[in-house]
């Protein structure tokens, strides 16, 4: 039996590539891309609040499947198509973790993303 578990689900966005949305091994979780992609239409909404909003949603839903929680993340990486959208990912960043005294360690980047995505995330989280 492998010590690596997969989490696939319909209600997070399948990647184009063959690889899970996350892998969890021992008390380690790793995510691949998380998008704010519509998983009933397969599209990105034009709405920038929408489309972070669902990224932030599908990562909560990840966590959930793989019997994590948010106090589990330890590290979250952002890629913007365009980092001016950091302002309003902040906005659903602090829905996700509201105490200042902990958060887990964040990283901005800008990167090319498919057509219509704004932003990807990758998380790293660790049950103690």
């Amino acid at each position: 039996m492998s010590k690596r578990r997969n989490i696939h689900a319909d209600d997070i966005p399948a990647h184009v590539n063959p690889i899970p949305a996350a892998t969890v091994v021992g008390n380690l979780l790793m995510t691949s891309a998380i998008s704010g992609m519509d998983v009933e239409t397969k599209t990105f909404s034009e709405d920038k609040d929408k489309q972070i909003g669902m990224a932030f949603r599908h990562l909560r839903r990840i966590l959930e499947l793989a019997d994590f929680s948010t106090d589990d993340v330890a590290k979250l990486t952002l890629y913007f198509a365009d980092q001016k959208d950091r302002s309003i990912a902040n906005k659903h960043w602090l829905e996700m973790f509201p105490d200042e005294h902990s958060r887990p360690a964040r990283q901005a980047l800008e990167g090319t993303l498919p057509p219509g995505c704004i932003l990807h995330i990758d998380c790293v989280a660790m049950k103690s």
